[in-house]
Parts: structure tokens; sequence; C-alpha cells
């Protein structure tokens, strides 16, 4: 395990799957999920090179067909460590895969913002390769609710109300639904989230989002300026909620199974280099 400090938290990174494991204020409060089985083992993976799922679990590139589970393969490798300090530290993670036909190389790094309790969440995606590479990307963290999710409610500054797209399993079936907000403000209930399974918003004013304890004794914010979707989700009854900042939505279920045509795919000519930023403040 790594760990990076400074005065207002201490967080550890397992380098198999550079994923985040443990954030704690400087109270000794535990700020994630922890990764209860019984629930949800996960903590907070990395999503690469998709977000989300292809239809049928399979994609087309040039007249070849590739077979590729949830969320892709980057939160089932282990990274080398480039770089750490004391408070800041980078993983990278490149080569070939048998069902990703690009040279990649991705590199995850973790900055603590001098002795703020704010953590930047930066991936760097290069296109190593002589040809056009096509990705997704998105984050997973699960912010620690242990009261339950009803103790807590999303705050959207820049929002009057949302529209939530609507999964047919882990697709978009062309319909949405319009949420009210109460001055920007969503009150979160189990049920909600049950119902939706994943709430999906695509066209979002706001580029941050709160999830704050509803007595205002703890809150989290997330800034993705560099991702254009925001995803939440949780196992029913779990004591967490996932904030997931993606670069593209999820597919539809009509979707031809073309990368090149998946919306809000992303592409990279031959070495080029695109950074994907979200930032975490806890209070």
């Amino acid at each position: 395990m790594i760990q990076i400090h400074n005065s207002a938290l201490r967080v550890t990174i397992n380098p198999f799957g550079a994923e985040l494991q443990s954030i704690v204020d400087k109270n000794g409060t535990e700020l994630l999920w922890q990764g209860d089985p019984a629930y949800w083992s996960g903590r907070a993976p990395i999503l690469f090179p998709v977000a989300g799922s292809f239809l049928h679990n399979e994609y087309r590139y040039n007249g070849v067909t590739y077979h590729m589970t949830s969320h892709g393969f980057a939160s089932e490798r282990m990274y080398t460590v480039t770089a750490q300090s004391e408070n800041a530290v980078s993983l990278m993670l490149c080569g070939k895969e048998e069902n990703y036909p690009f040279d990649y190389c991705l590199t995850v790094h973790f900055e603590l913002i001098a002795d703020l309790p704010s953590l930047r969440v930066t991936f760097t995606v290069e296109n190593k390769g002589e040809s056009d590479m096509y990705f997704g990307a998105g984050s997973h963290e699960a912010y620690a609710c242990p009261e339950g999710v009803e103790a807590y409610h999303l705050e959207f500054p820049e929002d009057t109300g949302l529209t939530n797209y609507l999964l047919k399993g882990p697709q978009l079936n062309h319909l949405t639904e319009e949420i009210a907000l109460d001055n920007g403000c969503l009150a979160l209930t189990t049920e909600m989230l049950y119902k939706a399974g994943t709430l999906v918003f695509a066209d979002l004013k706001s580029r941050s989002v709160i999830l704050r304890k509803n007595d205002n004794s703890r809150f989290v914010k997330v800034d993705f300026d560099g991702m254009d979707n925001l995803l939440f989700w949780q196992v029913k009854g779990a004591g967490y909620l996932c904030i997931e900042p993606w670069t593209h939505s999820p597919e539809y279920i009509d979707h031809d199974g073309e990368l090149v045509n998946k919306p809000g795919i992303r592409k990279l000519t031959p070495g080029e280099k695109q950074d994907i930023t979200h930032t975490i403040t806890f209070g």
C-alpha cells in the first residue's frame, strides 16, 4: 500500500488497480467506504478504457469484435509507481491488451492540495501507437455514509432541476424522468436509488456536486470539470454513495456496437495526451 498525507488528510492507495483504499481526516474519521463484501467489495475502482458496459460486453473496431466486461480492465492490473512525495504519487499502466487494440499509457496522479482537505485525481491518457486511439474513462469513489444515505442530500449549485436518463440493465432506454430540486438540493432515499439502479445525469449545468449530511456536520464536494457525465449508485442498504464522473454516458440499448460511434468516446491522435481531472474536498 502507498500512503500520502498532509495536515488534513491521510490517503492510502493500492498499486493494484491504483485504487483508493482509505481517506482519513485529521480527527481519525474514515471518509471512504471500506468495501464490506456483504454489499460491495469495491472502494474506488478506476474505469478505463470504458466506463459502464458495452452492449453484450463487446464492441467492434476496424471490422474486429472484441470482448470487454463492465468498466474495462484498469482496475484489474498492477501499476508502476513513477513518482512519489509526501503529498502526491503517480502510478502508470502501459501496454497492449488482447481486447483493446491500442498502444496506450494511463497515468493516475493523486495529489493532496497544500494543507487543505482536498485530493486532486488526474488521469493522463496517452496514445503510444501510430494510429488514432479511442477511449473512455471514469471514477467510482464510494463515500462513506455510515448513518445511511437518507441522512444525506445532494446539492447542485447551478441547477434548478435534473433530467435522469433511465436505464434498462446497464444501457440507456431512450426514456428520461425529470427530478425536481429544492433550492438546488435533492433529498436522498434508499428507495429512489434502488428504483433507478443508477442515477444518470448527462447535461448538468453544475460542474460540482456536494454530498452533505442533513445536520450539516460533514460534506464531500466533487468538482468534475474534466468529465461531462455524473452518475450515482449504491447497493440498497449499504452505508455509502458512489459519485461517479464519467467522460461519456452509458450506451443506448440500440447502439450499433462500433467503438468510434459510442456516444462521448474520446479520440487521441498518435502521440497525443489528455488530462482528465476531478477534485474531492471534505469538510
